[in-house]
This record gives C-alpha cells, structure tokens and sequence, in this order.
C-alpha cells in the first residue's frame, strides 16, 4: 500500500508563487494579442461620379448635377475589404436627397457605388462618410452639387419650310455661370442649323 508522501513547505511556496506568477502575466499576453488585432481607420483621398464605365480618380472630389444618376467611386487606404466574409459597408453624405447604393470595397484602396441625385437637392458642397469594420473615415468634401438646368416648357419647335426662321423658346431654371451660357449660346445654334436644314 502506497503511502502518501508530504510536500515540504518550501516546495509547496514555491508551487504557489509560479502559479501566481502565470496568472498574473495571462492578462497581459490578452491585452498583448488584442493590441496586435487593431485596425486601422479606412482613409478617403478622392471620390469622382460620371456616367461612364469604372470610374477612377487620383485627387479631388466628384461634382454632380441635380436628377444625377451614374457611377460613384472613392479612393484611399485602409478599407476593409470584407464583405465576402460578410463585412458591412455604408456611404452617407448629408446632400439632401442623395443616395448611395451598391455600396462595394472591390480592394483595400477602392469603393464603388451607385449615386443619385434629386432636382431638389440643394446645391453645394457636402461631406462623403465611410463606414466599415475597420472604422469611420469623413471626406470633408466628397461631393459637389451643381444646379442643373430645370426645362419648364418648350414652345416653337416646328417651322415651315420656304418661310422665316422660327423661334423656339424654352422656359424653366438655368445656371447663370459663363459654361451655361455657352452651352445655350450652342443650343440656339444648332436650333438654327436645324430649321435651315428643314427649308
């Protein structure tokens, strides 16, 4: 029969110091662990907006008409990149009546997305916020709004052929900038050219 031998004391402290000891370093190797899994912050540089294709930009914001709608792209670092492992992405901005949609982080550095417009949102300049599992990043101008030009009604369009030149009057809200009055000065034109063309 086997019989139980007693531990020394100093054998049973030092038993207990090193147990203390380990508990005591686990937190730290946690708080260690955790501090090596930060993210950082995703960082917006550029955003441009167009009609066209797989749009690209390398400095400045994207500027946009009131009822714009087409393609949105933001470009920067540190973005998630995600969402195939089921990562969440938003894009705001606080234009009133603008909407992103088809928000996607095709890479750590670019967004895309769908963006819309209203002919009642209020021109200016607005912020353009990220939001992703690596954090929240504001683009303090991401977004220009240009007031378009509104076409109320159009009078006149038709003429007769052998007779005079016929006016064509279109009434609504125009921008008042010079590009604006080329491009009416260039309307007229062609407006012109036209009627010829039908004598």
């Amino acid at each position: 029969m086997n019989t139980l031998r007693r531990i020394s004391r100093p054998l049973v402290k030092t038993f207990v110091v090193g147990a203390v000891m380990v508990a005591a370093a686990l937190p730290a190797m946690a708080l260690s662990g955790t501090a090596s899994a930060a993210t950082t912050a995703p960082t917006i540089v550029c955003t441009n907006a167009t009609t066209a294709a797989n749009p690209t930009c390398g400095t400045g914001y994207a500027v946009v008409g009131q009822g714009f709608s087409g393609n949105f792209v933001a470009e920067g670092t540190d973005f998630a990149f995600d969402q195939a492992v089921g990562g969440a992405v938003t894009l705001t901005t606080t234009a009133p009546g603008v909407t992103f949609t088809n928000v996607n982080e095709t890479s750590a550095t670019v967004l895309t997305a769908d963006v819309a417009t209203t002919s009642a949102t209020t021109p200016g300049f607005y912020p353009v916020t990220l939001t992703d599992d690596n954090g929240t990043s504001t683009f303090a101008v991401g977004l220009g709004v240009d007031n378009g030009p509104q076409v109320a009604t159009v009078a006149g369009n038709t003429g007769t052929g052998g007779g005079a030149a016929s006016t064509v009057s279109v009434t609504g809200t125009f921008p008042t900038t010079r590009r604006s009055q080329l491009c009416r000065a260039a309307l007229s034109v062609r407006l012109h050219r036209r009627s010829r063309q039908r004598l």
